[in-house]
């Protein structure tokens, strides 16, 4: 699948996430023929503060493909995953990672404590950020603009 097209479904995720008041994070398990799964943030919906779209996702698929290995499996999401997201998908083994909007504020992949960095232990994904991150600040910025009212 083209990864635009996965950017686009993850985009509709992150707006079922805006309209019920969710941080607008979207979430596509899928690889190089099709989409195994999607999810959007549902912390507040849940009482969870784990239910993040991109371990939502990660649940979906290996429920569906009935398996806890994902190695050859990609995660796109509409924010770099947090240090959880991240720690997940290193032990399910998705093998790589793209993400729109980098976060400098939650501790990701990229910013902040670099849960991947040298001395890291366990399985290592292939990351690349900012991908699409022009289509989903605009959702963030409402999403923000919304919660200081």
């Amino acid at each position: 699948m083209k990864l635009s097209q996965i950017i686009k479904v993850a985009y509709l995720e992150s707006e079922k996430a805006l309209k019920k008041n969710e941080v607008p994070v979207g979430a596509v398990i899928f690889n190089d023929n099709k989409i195994i799964s999607k999810a959007h943030n549902l912390v507040i919906k849940n009482n969870d503060p784990l239910a993040h779209a991109e371990y939502i996702a990660i649940k979906k698929a290996v429920k569906k493909l009935k398996t806890n290995n994902l190695k050859g499996y990609k995660i796109y999401s509409s924010l770099e995953p947090c240090i959880f997201c991240s720690y997940a998908i290193s032990k399910y083994l998705i093998s790589s990672i793209y993400f729109g909007l980098h976060d400098d504020n939650n501790l990701g992949v990229k910013n902040g404590i670099k849960i991947f960095h040298e001395n890291f232990k366990g399985f290592k994904p292939d990351i690349y950020g900012g991908i699409g991150e022009e289509m989903f600040s605009g959702l963030f910025k409402k999403f923000f603009k919304n919660l200081r009212k």
